[in-house]
């Protein structure tokens, strides 16, 4: 880990630890100045990094709004807005994934909870299949050798 990424995680720790006595809007509001500060000078250096900084920081304001307990349609948009930075891996997605339906049902929201379970099967499904493809490939590749 770099001395770049480690300020990064020590300031959104920070503001993560103090999230008892702010609101959502200003934790949010913080974060956001943190990604801003420290994405400005690293996009072209190194765009990897500058992806996984951007999702802490939105996987932060979405944990946020769920300890906050945001009115629905925020906590929907802080999710959407988080799964479209992508995911390090497929155990982030999925406790991540398995965090909103499990809020989706207890808020009451049915239709948002057969969603999300519905889109995560199809991708389970779809990449089951590409592990059985890749599988075949390799055996053939070897009795072929």
């Amino acid at each position: 880990m770099t001395a770049l990424e480690k300020a990064f995680l020590k300031r959104c720790n920070a503001i993560v630890r103090e999230t008892k006595k702010l609101s959502f809007e200003q934790i949010k509001e913080q974060l956001e100045a943190i990604e801003q500060e420290f994405a400005i000078d690293r996009k072209d250096k190194n765009l990897r990094l500058a992806l996984e900084l951007q999702r802490r920081v939105k996987e932060d304001i979405f944990r946020a709004a769920i300890n906050k307990q945001v009115p629905f349609e925020i906590l929907r948009s802080c999710y959407r807005t988080m799964r479209s930075c992508g995911f390090t891996d497929l155990i982030q997605e999925y406790s991540l994934i398995i965090i909103y339906a499990k809020e989706c049902r207890e808020r009451g929201n049915v239709k948002e909870f057969t969603m999300v379970l519905s889109d995560q099967k199809r991708n389970l499904i779809r990449e089951h299949n590409e592990i059985i493809k890749f599988i075949h490939y390799f055996i053939e590749q070897i009795c072929n050798s």
